[in-house]
């Protein structure tokens, strides 16, 4: 991207280039926001996720497992980083550890166990938008980070039925009343299991 502009909710993975095989921001500073760049390659070697100059803002991204080694250089430039989960670290509230993807490339939506779940910081845009499922942005507390917004609630028969069920103590009673609140695509979690919702309902349960 030559001039200002912003790249949002946005998967990018598997693409290359000489320089930032994901983003590259030259020339006026650029935003990223919410975006999942993963597996890019920057064929000189200079920022194989992204590379971003010019006091371009880098907010809310997962940039992580670019070939390089040990991932030294999943990013370069003069960007200003918050929230985003890469290594190594920058900026302010950066998530240092696996980020837990589903299953990628080919899935990367964050697993329950995620440490990017609510760790987003919180935007104006958020309170309409959607993520690059059409999920709405911050399901709870905050944002996730990255592309992908998890909606997720539990169940148990000893839940206090508090929506949004975001624990096991304000967990629904009823599996119905966690299918009304994260819909298609949501996870839900039971007492003793694991189900998972699409466009047609499935449930798996697991035993202990």
């Amino acid at each position: 991207m030559e001039g200002p502009g912003t790249v949002r909710n946005c998967l990018i993975r598997n693409c290359s280039g000489n320089v930032g095989g994901g983003i590259y921001f030259y020339n006026a500073p650029g935003t990223a926001d919410n975006c999942t760049v993963v597996y890019n390659d920057a064929r000189t070697g200079s920022g194989e996720g992204i590379y971003a100059a010019n006091a371009s803002l880098i907010r809310n991204c997962i940039v992580r497992f670019n070939p390089s080694p040990g991932e030294s250089w999943n990013f370069s430039g003069s960007a200003v980083w918050t929230n985003c989960a890469t290594w190594p670290s920058i900026g302010a509230g950066c998530v240092t550890s696996d980020p837990l993807l589903v299953s990628a490339p080919d899935d990367c939506r964050l697993s329950l166990d995620s440490p990017c779940r609510n760790a987003g910081t919180n935007q104006a845009w958020m309170a309409a938008g959607t993520d690059i499922a059409g999920i709405p942005r911050i399901q709870h507390t905050s944002a996730d980070i990255g592309a992908y917004e998890t909606d997720y609630a539990y169940v148990s028969l000893s839940g206090t039925n508090l929506p949004p069920y975001d624990s096991w103590s304000n967990a629904a009673v009823r599996v119905q009343d966690a299918v009304n609140i994260v819909g298609d695509y949501g996870v839900g979690l039971l007492t003793n299991g694991l189900f998972d919702f699409s466009h047609t309902t499935e449930v798996r349960v697991t035993r202990p």
